[in-house]
């Protein structure tokens, strides 16, 4: 994995996995540090084909808010 840090509170990331069946990148990024009231993560991950076939790509939007 590797993640961007930027002079601001924003930044990206990108991320490689491979396991026994399959592998996947993922890009993203992220909003907010941990220590303030409003975060959020944008993930998109591409799969890649293994013996089962093609898999549906993902899109994730996490987001957190503290009080």
């Amino acid at each position: 994995m590797l993640v961007g840090k930027t002079p601001w509170d924003v930044g990206p990331l990108i991320r490689y996995d491979k396991m026994e069946q399959f592998g996947r990148w993922t890009a993203g990024a992220y909003y907010g540090l941990p220590d303030e009231r409003f975060r959020v993560l944008f993930n998109y991950e591409f799969f890649l084909k293994d013996d089962s076939g093609h898999r549906d790509d993902r899109l994730y939007v996490w987001a957190q808010v503290r009080f």
